[in-house]
């Protein structure tokens, strides 16, 4: 779980969240094709999605704070 700024209402932050299933399986995705791409990530975590895109740059900044993947390109994460 992490929280996020509201623009409307700065006292209250948004609550969003990533499950251990989620993480895994963008993970595996990552080491089985050497990319997590924000196309895969809507079709096949369509509910994380739906909770919000900034799950997607959440989960890419977390392989990249654990040195397994690099920012490529506008919505894609490169295995290193």
């Amino acid at each position: 779980m992490y929280f996020i700024p509201n623009q409307s209402n700065p006292h209250y932050r948004h609550e969003k969240g990533i499950t251990e299933t989620e993480f895994e399986k963008a993970y595996s995705r990552l080491c089985e094709t050497g990319e997590f791409t924000r196309q895969w990530f809507k079709k096949a975590l369509a509910e994380c999605e739906k909770e919000g895109s900034c799950n997607f740059t959440t989960i890419g900044g977390i392989f990249m704070l654990l040195d397994e993947a690099s920012y490529d390109e506008r919505g894609v994460y490169k295995k290193k």
